[in-house]
């Protein structure tokens, strides 16, 4: 699957951070000794090295930054659901508390988002078993047939075939998933195709 370009993830996420302002619900959660806030103020700070510094610190979390991040999770704001879900995955599988807010975020409207949130969900295993519906919704999702989504058209594809992965990485206990990624065998993306055989032999059951 096509990676996105680092610079790109970076710069674009920190944009929409200045162009969207702060939206956060809280100053009470804590990371490396600053609160929610206080990590908004510095995303927001004109110095491009101290953007670039607090997003890099975020997106790179420990799991003492986990409250941190899901607060950010339930933000308005596209570009710190972003930074939220990049860290959340940059912490699996260590952070099994996440994993509803994930499964959540399996569905935003913002594609790149659901990208990151799959991409976390794939590295917990059988644990994200409760995600498998959503992940299942995010593999039947195409351009055209719904309410738009945000990001590229190609994004579509992405997030498809990285929740066909991510149904491969719960394993067994996605049995349930088996007739959409069977359906996903007719893919128009062969990245799709190739992800959704992948993961039915993975989850080792024959779809009657």
């Amino acid at each position: 699957m096509k990676m996105r370009s680092c610079c790109r993830s970076i710069l674009g996420t920190l944009l929409l951070v200045l162009l969207w302002g702060t939206a956060t619900s809280a100053a009470t959660p804590m990371y490396h000794g600053k609160s929610a806030d206080q990590w908004l103020e510095l995303l927001g700070q004109p110095d491009d090295d101290i953007r670039g510094q607090a997003f890099m610190e975020l997106i790179q979390a420990d799991r003492s930054g986990g409250e941190m991040l899901l607060a950010f999770l339930e933000s308005p704001n596209p570009g710190l659901r972003t930074i939220a879900v990049m860290g959340l995955n940059h912490m699996a599988p260590s952070y099994p508390e996440s994993i509803p807010g994930l499964a959540e975020a399996a569905l935003d409207v913002n594609l790149n988002i659901r990208y990151w949130a799959l991409s976390a969900l794939r590295k917990y295993g059988e644990k994200a078993g409760s995600a498998v519906p959503n992940i299942i919704r995010a593999l039947e999702t195409y351009q055209g047939q719904g309410p738009e989504l945000e990001g590229p058209v190609r994004y579509y594809a992405d997030a498809r075939a990285r929740a066909a992965e991510a149904l491969g990485g719960i394993g067994p206990v996605a049995k349930d998933a088996l007739p959409a990624l069977e359906k996903a065998l007719q893919d128009p993306s062969v990245m799709v195709r190739e992800a959704a055989k992948r993961s039915i032999e993975l989850i080792g059951v024959s779809a009657q």
